[in-house]
């Protein structure tokens, strides 16, 4: 908790999520006032919370394990858990919307960080997902042309669109790192 603000990224996310997660103050990272005042109580309250119900728990086994290894694991790690009905689907308020600009000068390397994040209204659906996966691969690919190769001064990048079934809505993440005396020019070709 001390030392996340000692670098330039610890700084950008803090900023960026206190924007993003201003209506859900849960998803904020602690403080250290706050984790001075986290009980034992308030543990074990959490702890009731998500486990005192197996009714929605999956034992996953990943590797090459006798049925009966796996059945004894299962008994003993899930099976001896109370169970009743299943939590209904949490509905989590939706990011901050609206623009807004952020920018954190900090660091000592020569280069720069363009982080851009979106998310809009859009309703959930398995077939909404898929096309965002794929909607996500082309941007990415035509985003690497046009920013990497075409333009050159880009170093890495990453794009993606996902959908967030709790909050209704679609977001997504264009991030590169670049010349740093580049960062405008760069962001109105991504735009």
């Amino acid at each position: 908790i001390e030392n996340r603000n000692t670098t330039a990224d610890g700084q950008f996310n803090q900023a960026i999520d206190a924007i993003r997660y201003a209506a859900n103050p849960m998803l904020l990272p602690l403080t250290e006032a706050e984790l001075a005042k986290v009980t034992v109580q308030d543990l074990e309250q959490g702890w009731q919370q998500i486990f005192a119900n197996a009714a929605d728990h999956q034992l996953v086994i990943v590797g090459d394990e006798k049925p009966e290894v796996i059945r004894d694991l299962a008994a003993r790690y899930i099976g001896h858990l109370a169970m009743g009905n299943a939590y209904a689907d949490t509905i989590l308020p939706p990011l901050t919307g609206g623009d807004k600009t952020l920018r954190i000068q900090a660091g000592h390397e020569p280069v720069a960080l363009t982080s851009e994040l979106f998310n809009i209204a859009f309703p959930y659906s398995q077939d909404a997902e898929r096309q965002a996966s794929l909607v996500s691969r082309m941007l990415s690919v035509r985003l690497r042309e046009q920013l990497r190769e075409a333009a050159g001064g880009v170093y890495s990048l990453r794009f993606g669109i996902r959908l967030d079934r709790e909050r209704q809505q679609a977001y997504g993440l264009l991030s590169y790192s670049h010349e740093p005396g580049r960062g405008d020019e760069l962001q109105q070709l991504a735009q």
